[in-house]
């Protein structure tokens, strides 16, 4: 008998739909008069939209708000800016992006390339010198040989002329 009364009891429950939030209209007529209605108001009467929010089942507590309406949007300061554009290197943006890559991957030095670009291609140089605004990366190689990289006051790779 209890099962029975405890399995009753849980349709009850389960067949028992929470009520959702919604809008109502509030209607005013010209003798003062107030209805609420989900379909809005006649022409005659005076109408305020109102929102009702549900209370949690337990009662207690204020009630969570499950969504939130479309808001006015606030302008952007005059600051902040949006959008991408091309990614400036600091060395005039000579190399793109892919040849920029398959030249470190070579171990080649082009112009165009920032320092750290270098060290990346050739590794850290044996030495380091610098004479009015340039600065120069001296490299030797395992079977001899040397190599400079010359750079301009912005640390870019110099072309040759």
């Amino acid at each position: 008998m209890q099962t029975m009364m405890r399995a009753v009891l849980c349709a009850v429950l389960f067949a028992v739909t929470p009520a959702q939030g919604s809008t109502v209209s509030r209607c005013e007529d010209s003798q003062g008069r107030i209805t609420y209605s989900q379909h809005g108001c006649p022409q005659d009467q005076g109408e305020q939209i109102i929102q009702a929010h549900n209370t949690r089942p337990s009662g207690s507590g204020p009630s969570k708000e499950m969504a939130r309406e479309p808001g006015v949007r606030t302008p952007l300061k005059e600051f902040q800016t949006r959008g991408i554009g091309p990614k400036d290197d600091g060395c005039g943006n000579q190399l793109d992006s892919r040849t920029r890559r398959e030249s470190i991957i070579k171990g080649k030095v082009r112009a165009g390339m920032s320092q750290s670009d270098v060290e990346s291609a050739l590794g850290k140089p044996e030495r380091t010198s610098s004479q009015n605004g340039t600065t120069r990366f001296h490299y030797q190689t395992k079977s001899g040989r040397s190599q400079q990289v010359t750079f301009d006051e912005n640390g870019c790779v110099k072309t040759k002329r």
